[in-house]
């Protein structure tokens, strides 16, 4: 019986470079297809010869190798593109980028593709992998290589301190309490944001006609979410004093019941406010400034059609939405297109003093009456 020789990393007979190793096909010759097995060992390792050539130790138990023309090799099943939680250099390129078993690489579209995994899973690189190709290379005696994979593993471990390091000192996202200034500006929201809107029953109104400086106190401060809502807060509570139609309104536009508001209704409240609070017009500040505004609305519409149907009856504020809806429906209607007029030493009245115009409930049957002015 023949004897495997002993390991050693000097030049030897028995290793055989990788392109010129086959695994003979089973049948052809049993004694030189026994002889010529892969032994997946512990010492599976890559490491590169003499001849400059990645290659791996085989065990073989017969000193006589049939050599013949260059086959594929397949892949080691211990290939993984992770060890030990982090990124293997050379399994995640062996698996993600390469066709190990051919030999050849992958296309780019899939190269990129797979490369975003390195992204979305945020792992150190093993640095370590090039120290022992380096010691690898050391014994095999080609120090070019041994250089390249210190540079290497050099490079790995100082990624790995700078993702570090970007972890720690993460820009704190923007938000609205450490924007602002404290103090709203009139003068800057008036100067080129000031403009009419209208409101779904054709009401009108000019924003700065709402506002005062002696209120502006009520919506300034360090904490800018909260003086956006109070500003929000204070621009709508003067509205439901003047405009009689609001427990209709809704602030979405996809409302079915009531009838939404405009979205250049919000976006002008939201221009307004940003250049009243001295921040920049970016996308990002707009979006938050028109959430915040549209949020307010909604809690205030459903405050004042709760207040309208404990004085009117269930369901009060949405048959008159209805009516509302017919009215804006007809070429002629007995809505009155007019401009809100703001009293700022008025106070905020109750719903329930809100005058029923149009539409009633008759407080003997309880049914719900709609009063029809005829127009000439």
């Amino acid at each position: 019986m023949l004897r495997t020789p002993k390991t050693s990393y000097a030049p030897a007979p028995y290793r055989v470079p990788l392109n010129r190793r086959v695994i003979h096909s089973p049948g052809r010759n049993d004694a030189t297809s026994s002889s010529s097995r892969f032994n997946q060992s512990r010492q599976d390792d890559l490491y590169i010869n003499d001849n400059s050539s990645f290659s791996q130790m085989v065990d073989h138990r017969d000193s006589e190798a049939v050599v013949t023309s260059p086959s594929p090799r397949a892949p080691s099943k211990r290939l993984r593109a992770t060890v030990d939680g982090r990124w293997s250099p050379f399994g995640f390129a062996a698996t993600e980028l390469y066709n190990y078993e051919n030999g050849i690489p992958l296309d780019r579209a899939t190269c990129d593709r797979n490369l975003q995994k390195l992204v979305k899973n945020t792992r150190e690189v093993d640095y370590y992998e090039f120290l022992r190709s380096a010691q690898e290379c050391r014994l095999a005696g080609n120090h070019i290589l041994e250089n390249v994979c210190l540079q290497m593993a050099f490079s790995a471990g100082m990624s790995n301190i700078q993702n570090k390091k970007v972890a720690k000192v993460v820009e704190k996202p923007t938000n609205l309490t450490e924007k602002a200034q404290k103090a709203f500006s009139l003068d800057r929201a008036n100067e080129v944001h000031d403009t009419v809107l209208h409101l779904p029953n054709n009401n009108y109104f000019r924003l700065s006609a709402i506002f005062h400086a002696n209120d502006v106190g009520d919506w300034s401060g360090t904490n800018l979410r909260k003086s956006l809502r109070a500003f929000a807060r204070y621009l709508f509570d003067k509205i439901a004093a003047d405009d009689t139609e609001m427990p209709c309104y809704a602030s979405s536009k996809n409302a079915e019941i009531y009838v939404p508001v405009s979205e250049d209704f919000l976006n002008s409240i939201a221009d307004y406010a940003i250049a009243g609070f001295g921040l920049d017009h970016s996308s990002d500040n707009k979006a938050e400034f028109f959430a915040t505004i549209k949020d307010v609305l909604s809690c205030k519409l459903n405050r004042v059609r709760k207040e309208y149907n404990n004085r009117h009856g269930k369901g009060a504020s949405e048959r008159y939405a209805e009516w509302l809806k017919d009215q804006l429906s007809r070429e002629r209607n007995d809505l009155l297109k007019r401009e809100l007029i703001f009293d700022r030493f008025a106070e905020i009245p109750d719903t329930e003093n809100i005058p029923e115009t149009a539409s009633h409930q008759h407080e003997s049957s309880g049914e719900f009456e709609e009063e029809h002015i005829e127009v000439d």
